[in-house]
């Protein structure tokens, strides 16, 4: 990743984006809030990622990345140096204690026109696989000119704990992007996503699809690019997009 600051008139940490839930615990429905992950909360989401993700995600899942001792430490690795940057988000709540937990978040990171993940610096077979798969989806158009700018954020990764599903929280925490994005100079924001639900979810955030293709036709373009097993569960990959005016 280029070098970037993080403006010093931003302040850090900055809650984006407040709501409610969608269900009721005592008649009363949860408060939400996302904000920039601090080191306060940086390892312990990192774990639930690291846990969590790299077991559900379509193309963490079937490349097996957490059978690979070396690809699971490249990417915690990856999530980890996208931190420096300051734009990654975290989503929070308080429990009935009044105890603040952590309920899902998102790697947001920035891109950078003619910027590519180095292949070669990654030594897990797995995680090759998945940064392949990315890059070839990233050049099949191009995004910069589609959004009109040289740089946009991105992401490694969105998660939310299972027991706060069905709140609309990855929604939310997608949209938390727009408020981001407008207080560090970003004017757009686009990400991967690999299966139905992540691709629903940013639809109803507003991204707009940008690049689609089959897994089939994936492999068919690039033998190296093979998930068996995927197509169970996701028939696509889409590059979704949004700018924000």
């Amino acid at each position: 990743m280029t070098e970037w600051k993080r403006p010093d008139n931003i302040p850090f940490p900055s809650i984006w984006r407040t709501f409610e839930g969608k269900k009721e615990i005592n008649g009363i429905k949860r408060k939400y809030w996302v904000q920039d992950v601090t080191e306060e909360y940086a390892d312990a989401f990192l774990g639930y990622m690291t846990i969590g993700l790299l077991g559900e995600e379509a193309l963490c899942k079937y490349s097996k990345i957490i059978e690979d001792t070396q690809s699971e430490q490249e990417i915690v690795e990856l999530w980890r140096n996208s931190l420096k940057e300051k734009l990654a988000l975290i989503c929070l709540t308080k429990n009935e204690k009044g105890e603040v937990q952590i309920v899902g978040g998102n790697f947001t990171f920035r891109a950078y026109k003619g910027e590519h993940f180095d292949l070669d610096i990654f030594k897990g077979e797995n995680i090759r696989k998945v940064i392949l798969t990315a890059e070839h989806v990233y050049q099949m158009k191009d995004i910069y000119t589609e959004l009109n700018t040289d740089q946009y954020l991105t992401a490694l990764g969105l998660y939310v704990l299972p027991e706060f599903r069905g709140e609309g929280i990855g929604v939310e925490i997608l949209k938390a992007r727009r408020e981001l994005c407008l207080a560090v100079g970003l004017s757009a924001s686009a990400t991967l996503f690999t299966s139905p639900t992540s691709q629903h979810i940013a639809a109803k955030a507003r991204f707009k699809d940008f690049v689609e293709i089959t897994y089939e036709d994936l492999e068919k373009e690039n033998p190296e690019c093979s998930f068996p097993g995927i197509t169970e569960v996701s028939k696509y990959l889409k590059f979704m997009c949004i700018r924000y005016d």
